[in-house]
């Protein structure tokens, strides 16, 4: 079996997990499939004991503690089904539900599925893995655009057999979704992502639909021009038609006439259709213009292109002017200006915003524009007046979206994004009026704007971010067993305490931080809240009992149960593990005295210092210390955080209290120690209590169970000391007056609590206080004397009518096994006679009765009865003293002698040799009284006689 379990034999445990009923066959699985997965991830064995509604998990200490948490994940998980916004829903199931897998997977223990057609999330596991989820599903950017395309243009965006469409899905992690095909309308398309994912697609999208755009340019061609390029066949139309890919229509011309000697025909108009690329590149094969120009003028025309120079060459002037005044007139209509944009704003200006600046260039000044792909740049065409005119266009365009990028750590995007249209991202928006986006995939934050306003909303981001100006931001380390209780569910406590104090706080992923921001004074108020919550918050840990001797005692709930009961501390035995419920240092007191209740023995305390005290206390082998280890045989240490004594618990107390008399003496005004018993110590302050004392007198107070007392510290002086010690003073008397001990035997615990602790919930209803049962007291405190008084009153009556009157009776030694019987028979007979509850006790050497009074009273006649009887019957006699020779003569040779005495008397005779000295041994007669008084004359005869 060992080596099925991958341990040694030693190293085997068994411990046990409850399953209720309703979860045994989820647990279990189909055909043994999930208790088998157990069994074969964390090397255990499970065996299912369906009676009793446990697991059985044999295997080492840490694979069986693994392998009941997992099958707690099952028997603790509950379903949740949450409702989402469609968008949201689109998101977690792109890209193979990569989003949902990424949860599911981070936060383990947990199963997410999205039925089909369904806008509803449906989680299963631990409640607080489940708010968890909720949280960073809540917390995702989750953003939906709609762009409007005819359907040629959306014919652009899908691409041959849905290529394009696919390939803009992968590049930008977003969902597009066709909401309208029907004929004759405009088309619409979702595009679901992150915020900044988004707006990467649609800018993407639009400057692929505006580069695909079809569009149409007339220019004016002179009756040359036209003549050359329909020449020929139109041969040059055609030329350029194939090189760019556009369209090139010729207009009719209306107006004929000789232009020699006449008036030249009005200039014709050259319709260009076709993309912005093809456009430009028609034009620019347009530019035969020069060779139109030559051919007209019958000039020479070269161009340098060096020196920037056309040179003109003719023997006619009026030719010579005319190819100046057209080569002049290309030139004022093809002007051309460089405005930098840069690829952030680029895709802005090219697409739905910026259709209103571009519309306005074109159409209403009439200046071309076109995309330097290379840099991203836009370059202006058209005479130097409309130039200016479009510069200052798309200058004013820039100039209102500003746009800065500032990193973010990736701990600080759920605040910044948490809060809904509450969130930091979104009251940066409209506090600054500015666009600002969350780009979750580099924790970038994106604000475009008017330069001023955006300058001013990032100071302001900072500000949060980082703190300053009267804002700070402060870490809370808190507790991973209460982390869930400081969120709330569904994130209602954190929410509770934002409200409360004005400030923002984020859970910092992965880590056990809590990250608070806001006014320096509403962030110590809230870290205070936090602090007194989370110290008042009881908390459950599971030990394992290692000690096989500690398990017994533990079972049986006497003592030692008791004692953690007076810690505050709520003990269950379950198989080798013992769970204990109460405050966190409650807790480790407890731990304390099962480290000492074992077999080591060995008892720890410490004393907690800060590190100004440490530096008085000095170091263990100063004289002060080595005289107070060498009066205690305790073992005595110092480190950063204090003094820690360990050794056997008389060692301890007696170090214990003269550290306390060597503190008082060495740190003066800054120490004191005041004695409050332990009731007090448990019953009127809480951790909350003690550290809200703190905070209100700059003091720091501990509770020692060892001496019952309470240990308070400061940095500063007698003055602080003073006031910590009238607030405990006011405590205890405030306490005292509104709270009060009824001491009871073991049988009123169970009739106080009841079942699953229905009658103490309801004495705490009806009487208004705060009851519970601490070993053999029963702790009440109220609001005020009267209720005091009705709670004790209630109490007393249930005590009185369910009152269990109880006796204890010895037996003799050697009788456990008569009293019982075989199989229980005899105690089985008198329980039937008598009535009443039996319990033997004591290791068997008595018997303990509890019932009614005449039960009770009957039992005790019963069982001194049996007891009277049972002596009679097993009536035992010793002769002393009795010498070798004469315990040879009892037993005779080969035993015939002591043989014949027992069958003679009836009774039993046993010999016990001494230890090799004269007259060492003895002789032990048992049976009934009267048969052994009537052979011990017998025996003491033979032994004389073998003396002699």
């Amino acid at each position: 079996m060992a080596v099925n379990l991958n341990c040694k034999p030693s190293e085997i445990v068994e411990k046990f997990v409850d399953v209720p009923q309703v979860y045994l066959a989820r647990v279990i699985g189909k055909g043994g499939s999930n208790i088998k997965e157990v069994e074969s991830k964390f090397k255990v064995r499970c065996d299912v004991l369906k009676n009793e509604m446990k697991i059985k998990v044999s295997g080492s200490d840490d694979a069986a503690t693994s392998a009941i948490d997992s099958i707690e994940n099952i028997t603790l998980a509950v379903d949740v089904t949450v409702e989402l916004r469609k968008e949201v829903v689109n998101s977690l199931l792109s890209n193979k539900a990569a989003t949902l897998n990424e949860i599911q997977t981070s936060l383990n223990n947990i199963r997410l599925s999205i039925p089909k057609k369904s806008n509803t999330l449906t989680l299963r596991g631990r409640q607080d893995v489940i708010d968890r989820a909720i949280e960073r599903i809540n917390s995702l950017d989750i953003h939906a655009a709609y762009l409007t395309f005819a359907p040629r243009e959306l014919g652009i965006v899908i691409g041959k057999g849905g290529e394009t469409i696919k390939e803009l899905e992968a590049a930008h992690s977003v969902t597009l979704e066709i909401l309208s095909r029907s004929e004759g309308a405009t088309d619409n398309l979702q595009i679901v992502g992150s915020a900044h994912d988004v707006e990467k697609a649609t800018n993407a999208i639009e400057l692929l639909v505006s580069e695909n755009e079809v569009l149409e340019e007339d220019m004016e061609v002179t009756q040359a021009h036209r003549n050359l390029f329909l020449s020929d066949t139109a041969a040059v139309i055609k030329a350029i038609q194939k090189e760019s890919g556009a369209y090139l229509r010729m207009s009719a011309n209306s107006s004929q006439s000789n232009y020699k000697g006449g008036i030249p025909s009005a200039p014709s108009t050259m319709t260009i259709k076709g993309t912005r690329a093809q456009i430009s590149s028609a034009r620019t094969l347009g530019g035969e213009n020069i060779k139109v120009i030559r051919k007209a003028t019958k000039a020479t025309i070269e161009i340098d292109w060096d020196a920037s120079k056309i040179r003109i060459q003719s023997n006619d002037d009026d030719q010579v002017q005319k190819a100046k005044e057209d080569i002049m007139e290309i030139v004022r209509n093809n002007q051309v200006e460089i405005i930098v944009v840069g690829q952030p704003l680029l895709p802005l200006l090219l697409g739905v915003m910026g259709k209103p600046v571009r519309n306005k260039i074109i159409d209403e000044i009439g200046v071309k524009l076109e995309v330097i792909q290379d840099t991203r740049d836009i370059k202006v065409r058209g005479t130097k007046e409309k130039i200016d005119k479009a510069v200052v266009c798309v200058k004013e365009f820039l100039a209102a979206n500003y746009t800065t990028m500032y990193e973010v750590a990736a701990e600080d995007t759920s605040l910044l994004l948490g809060g809904g249209a509450d969130s930091v991202i979104k009251t940066l928006a409209g506090k600054f009026e500015c666009d600002v986006h969350m780009q979750r995939d580099t924790n970038m934050v994106r604000i475009r704007g008017v330069q001023e306003k955006v300058e001013a909303a990032i100071a302001d981001l900072k500000k949060t971010i980082h703190g300053g100006d009267g804002v700070v931001v402060e870490d809370l380390k808190v507790a991973e067993n209460v982390m869930g209780k400081v969120i709330g569910k569904g994130g209602a406590k954190i929410s509770e305490i934002e409200t409360t104090h004005n400030i923002k706080i984020n859970a910092l992923q992965n880590s056990n931080m809590l990250r608070l921001r806001g006014d320096e004074k509403n962030v110590s108020e809230a870290v205070r809240e936090i602090l007194v919550f989370v110290a008042n918050q009881k908390v459950n840990e599971t030990v394992p009992v290692e000690d096989p001797k500690l398990l017994p005692v533990l079972a049986a709930k006497g003592s030692l149960f008791k004692k953690i009961h007076s810690r505050g501390v709520t003990p269950v035995l379950k198989g080798q593990n013992l769970r204990l419920r109460g405050y966190p240092e409650d807790v480790d007191e407890v731990k304390r005295m099962l480290t000492e209740e074992s077999k080591s023995g060995i008892f720890e305390v410490k004393v907690a210092l800060d590190e100004c005290h440490v530096k008085k206390v000095g170091v263990v082998s100063s004289p002060h210390w080595q005289r107070i280890i060498d009066s205690s045989k305790a073992s005595v240490s110092i480190g950063e955080a204090g003094v820690s004594i360990m050794g056997k618990r008389e060692e301890v107390v007696t170090a214990l209290e003269q550290t306390h008399a060597f503190f008082q003496f060495c740190l003066n005004d800054q120490f004191a120690k005041v004695d409050v018993g332990a009731a007090s110590l448990t019953g009127a302050f809480t951790p909350g209590d003690l550290l809200l004392i703190g905070f209100d007198t700059s003091t720091t107070l501990t509770r020692d169970f060892v001496t019952e007392c309470l240990f308070v510290r400061t940095d500063k002086g007698k003055e602080e000391i003073g006031k910590a010690l009238e607030n405990i003073d006011r405590k205890l008397k405030s306490w005292s007056k509104l709270h009060v001990t009824i001491k009871v035997e073991d049988w009123a615990r169970p009739v106080i609590i009841g079942a699953k602790g229905v009658t103490i919930n309801k004495l705490r209803e009806e009487t208004k206080c705060e009851i519970s049962v601490q070993g053999n007291s029963i702790e009440v405190s109220g609001e005020d004397e009267e209720a005091i008084d009705k709670a004790k009153a209630a109490v007393e009556k249930l005590l009185e009518e369910n009152k269990v009157w109880s006796v204890k009776v010895e037996l003799p030694k050697d009788s456990k096994g008569s009293f019982i019987g075989k199989g229980g028979a005899n105690i089985k007979v008198l329980k039937a006679e008598t009535g009443g509850v039996y319990d033997v006790i004591d290791g068997g050497n008595a018997v303990e009765v509890k019932g009614g009074e005449e039960e009770v009273a009957k039992a005790k006649d019963a069982i001194e009865k049996w007891v009277g009887d049972w002596s009679e019957k097993n009536f035992v006699h010793v002769i002393e003293d009795v010498s070798n020779s004469g315990q040879s003569a009892v037993i005779g040779s080969k035993g015939d002698v002591v043989r014949g005495l027992q069958e003679e008397y009836k009774i039993r005779i046993n010999v016990v040799r001494g230890d090799g000295e004269e007259r060492s041994g003895s002789v032990e007669l048992k049976g009934e009284r009267g048969n052994v008084e009537s052979a011990v004359d017998a025996v003491r005869k033979i032994i004389s006689e073998g003396e002699e």
